[in-house]
């Protein structure tokens, strides 16, 4: 993250990718705002710091802006400091037609169903101590994801 990004225009624009707010995403592009921006040092933002509009537009399942982005110069592949990538966020929420389109224009595939178990899982604990769905669902879904694409689980 540069040094001198609006904080107040980054949490606007995080805000209107996560919230599926196109009109706001529009106008901050057009208006020539980086989409490639991200949310900066993990010791200030906590777990999700490197996150940029792709990741959150995917997700939570905004195919439209995810597009959008893309066709905007966003970077397919690009991990947050945490090692995920949108893929593995629209994987992890459910969202088989993002993880596809992702696919489709050159984002790098998951090599193994296993692929986030192996990261470093600390911040995806419930208060209960059990696992967030997260991983659960990206399991789940990889074979419908990567159906078509050429590879075996």
């Amino acid at each position: 993250m540069a040094e001198d990004l609006d904080l107040d225009k980054l949490h606007k624009w995080d805000l209107a990718c996560a919230n599926g707010d196109f009109d706001t995403v529009k106008a901050m592009v057009a208006e020539g705002w980086d989409v490639n921006a991200d949310d900066g040092d993990p010791k200030q933002n906590g777990w999700n710091a490197g996150w940029n509009g792709l990741f959150r537009a995917a997700c939570f399942g905004h195919f439209d802006i995810v597009k959008y982005l893309v066709e905007n110069g966003a970077t397919v592949g690009h991990r947050t400091r945490s090692g995920y990538t949108a893929l593995n966020l629209a994987a992890g929420n459910g969202y088989i037609d993002i993880c596809r389109y992702l696919l489709s224009i050159g984002h790098p595939p998951p090599e193994r169903k296993n692929e986030l178990q192996e990261m470093d899982r600390k911040d995806f604990y419930d208060k209960n101590g059990e696992r967030y769905k997260f991983e659960y669902i990206f399991r789940d879904n990889y074979d419908k994801i990567m159906e078509g694409y050429g590879q075996k689980a």
